[in-house]
């Protein structure tokens, strides 16, 4: 637009100059116009050149995300190179003016330089010169994209943590079957995930910002081993939490009952005899403790437990081995997927405990951001769907979690790949 005002301006002086009889001027016309309609024409040049640029960024930025969709895959580095180059192409609107395309997994430059989750495009094109010829031998366009792989599928386990050592640790005799999806350690630390004593883990896949560590006799049997990833954004980072209600006048359950959403204020519990049935909704412990004790038995459809209170007083759950649950998140609303829920604003020193052992079902997240999971213990009914998300994550016996999540309403935690240069 700028160029069309200069000619446009151009076109007024020379209209001006023509309109003047004295000979002077005409000899000024004739040494000024040339000069004024060059500068216009090296501006709509110069236009041509941006809008080269930005097609090339175009590109370089679509044929990053394909390399790196290529690297989500374990694709070959011939496979990624060829891949990315294709698409490069493929998203140059100007695809018929010749360039070349360099990819580079890992970058070569930048921030992600040796990051073998990266993947870097260069694109690069020689202008035909026009009028600038008379001041320039070439101009040469470029572009440059780096794309960060996506998870190879859905992470059943992510410990938030981004500074400690074994925020996501698999200890004792425990062998830990995660069916079909993975386990991501956002901590930076060397040791982010750990498997030690005779502890087994078998996942389609890890993956950690830091590294991870086997001591003793852990075995880690995966397919797909991701280190110094970026961190997995929390996906329940937004998630209000609900005032608390009148408070109820029982907490304590130790006979069969079917109860209603309600708010109870310094804890619960549920005994050996308790058989409860939960009717759908929101149940919220406003302090103290949601406790199950070995032998009761809870179930419910459409549930959400909220744990909350006020300053170091955030209710915790603490589940006994042998008691018998079947709770199942909600597959609408607010808390759609989510069958367990503790305020961010716990203390960091709090620990939750799930040790129901294979009587435990606990269908939906359990989202615990500011504390420690404790879990021994799941369902293994080929049925099951729970996802962990804690600020650490440690097994301690034998546990199973599956992820037949279709139709239940559980968002799949997953990342897609993203430019990030």
């Amino acid at each position: 637009m700028a160029s069309l005002s200069a000619f446009g301006s151009v076109t007024a002086v020379a209209a001006r100059l023509l309109r003047e009889t004295k000979g002077s001027v005409a000899i000024v016309l004739a040494l000024v116009l040339p000069v004024l309609m060059g500068m216009a024409s090296l501006g709509v040049e110069t236009s041509l050149w941006f809008a080269s640029k930005r097609d090339l960024q175009s590109a370089a930025d679509g044929g990053a995300i394909s390399g790196a969709w290529e690297v989500t895959r374990s694709s070959s580095v011939s496979t990624i190179s060829t891949v990315a180059a294709l698409d490069a192409r493929r998203n140059a609107h100007s695809a018929d003016q010749p360039f070349t395309v360099t990819v580079n997994t890992p970058p070569i430059s930048g921030a992600y330089v040796g990051n073998a989750q990266a993947v870097e495009v260069r694109v690069n094109r020689a202008e035909t010169l026009l009028l600038a010829k008379l001041f320039l031998d070439s101009i040469q366009v470029s572009a440059r994209a780096v794309a960060l792989a996506g998870s190879p599928g859905d992470y059943c386990v992510v410990a938030l943590d981004k500074a400690s050592a074994d925020t996501a640790e698999f200890t004792g005799n425990a062998t830990i079957n995660l069916e079909n999806c993975g386990v991501a350690a956002n901590s930076d630390n060397d040791q982010a995930l750990l498997i030690s004593g005779s502890a087994t883990l078998a996942a389609k896949f890890i993956e950690t910002v830091g590294g991870y560590a086997q001591q003793g006799a852990g075995q880690l049997l995966v397919d797909t081993r991701i280190t110094h990833s970026s961190a997995i954004p929390d996906p329940f980072e937004n998630l209000p939490i609900p005032p608390s209600g009148a408070c109820s006048a029982k907490s304590s359950y130790k006979n069969t009952e079917t109860i209603s959403p309600t708010t109870w204020c310094g804890g619960v519990t549920f005994n050996a005899q308790a058989n409860v049935t939960f009717l759908p909704g929101v149940y919220i412990v406003d302090g103290g403790q949601f406790r199950v004790n070995a032998g009761a038995t809870l179930s419910g459809t459409g549930v959400t437990i909220i744990l909350t209170g006020s300053g170091s007083d955030v209710a915790t759950v603490n589940i006994n081995g042998n008691a018998t649950i079947d709770l199942q998140a909600p597959t609408s609303g607010a808390y759609s997927g989510v069958v367990i829920y503790q305020n961010r604003t716990a203390s960091s020193s709090g620990t939750n405990t799930f040790n129901g052992g294979a009587g435990m079902e606990l269908t939906g997240v359990i989202y615990i951001p500011s504390q420690e999971i404790r879990f021994s213990g799941g369902s293994s009914n080929g049925g099951g769907c729970t996802r962990l998300l804690g600020r650490s994550v440690t097994f301690t016996g034998n546990a199973s979690l599956e992820n037949n999540c279709d139709g239940k309403g559980i968002p799949a935690i997953v990342r897609k790949p993203t430019l990030v240069e």
